[in-house]
């Protein structure tokens, strides 16, 4: 009952000490006896967006964290991952692959369970998967050509940069039915004609990058040969001769023994057909060798039969004949 009345005179007195006081409610007179609490203050957490990496390629996975974030307090954190194309994730770790090329902002929101947020971007540009660069040169004793004979060493080499700093796959293709897949390689062709050489790249994602090269090989053919004395004697020798040969050479050397000689020099097709014919007669007296050029040019091949073809020696009439030609195919 004492308790009672002490509450109730307090009341009356805190009452009566309010109106001689002025004050005009309790919470104001509570404020000047110094009997309200204190709010607390709460600070907001520190946010810390950590990527694997900044620069990605289309459809690469980028690792993100925010275990570097923290809270003054010690209070749990929540977390927000945007990942600047219309997707999210929740949670401390995340992954993220975009779909196409591009600066993207990503940005990481962090909020502690009394509401306080904080929030940190990382800027990741995504580029496009580009394929490889490709270029190459052929060589020739250290100088570049684009026709050379058909056996001559050419050096070809590569020259391929993928954009990404992948390794890359090669494939040279001589347009011969050979090929090598080094980034150098040393090649002659058995016959002339004109080539289309490819080198094709491929990078890991598949992407391919090709360069092409027209490369023209000429023909050429060395040969001797004995005529003997008695009737009239053939010898052949072959040559190949493509479908896009444009002119033929064959120089005839011959180197009469004794007297006066006469020989007979033809071209035939690989279908049996005389494409030019060339007496070599030398003249009366004639001492050492004697040459003479049979040229055959892009009119007169015109209608032949492409393939084997042959140089035929005729002994005409006289003694014996030593000879010797080069034929020479131009494409």
């Amino acid at each position: 009952m004492r308790a009672a009345w002490s509450l109730a005179a307090l009341v009356l007195a805190s009452a009566s000490l309010s109106g001689c006081l002025g004050v005009d409610n309790m919470d104001d007179l509570k404020d000047m006896l110094g009997f309200r609490p204190v709010a607390l203050s709460v600070a907001a957490p520190i946010a810390r967006a950590q990527a694997s990496t900044v620069l990605a390629d289309v459809a690469q996975l980028v690792a993100f964290t925010a275990q570097a974030s923290q809270d003054p307090q010690g209070l749990p954190l929540e977390f927000n991952w945007d990942f600047g194309d219309g997707t999210d994730a929740d949670g401390s770790q995340a992954t993220h692959a975009w779909r196409s090329p591009g600066l993207y902002t990503v940005t990481l929101h962090a909020a502690n369970l009394a509401g306080k947020e904080a929030f940190d971007t990382v800027v990741v540009t995504v580029r496009a998967d580009l394929p490889p660069v490709v270029a190459f040169t052929i060589t020739l004793d250290g100088k570049s050509v684009e026709r050379a004979h058909a056996s001559d060493p050419l050096l070809f080499t590569s020259q391929v940069r993928d954009p990404e700093g992948q390794p890359v796959k090669l494939l040279w293709d001589f347009g011969d039915g050979t090929t090598a897949t080094t980034p150098t390689a040393t090649h002659s062709s058995g016959d002339g004609g004109r080539y289309t050489v490819s080198l094709r790249a491929e990078d890991p994602a598949g992407h391919v990058g090709t360069a092409l090269g027209q490369l023209t090989l000429d023909d050429s053919f060395h040969d001797q040969g004995h005529v003997a004395m008695l009737g009239p004697t053939l010898d052949s020798s072959p040559i190949h001769v493509g479908a896009l040969a444009q002119h033929i050479t064959v120089k005839t050397d011959i180197e009469p023994l004794l007297g006066v000689n006469a020989v007979i020099l033809t071209l035939v097709d690989a279908a049996g057909k005389e494409v030019g014919r060339m007496p070599l007669e030398p003249p009366l007296g004639t001492q050492g060798v004697f040459e003479k050029l049979l040229d055959v040019p892009a009119d007169m091949l015109q209608g032949h039969a492409f393939g084997d073809w042959s140089v035929v020696v005729q002994h005409e009439r006289g003694i014996d004949v030593s000879f010797t030609f080069t034929a020479e195919v131009t494409y």
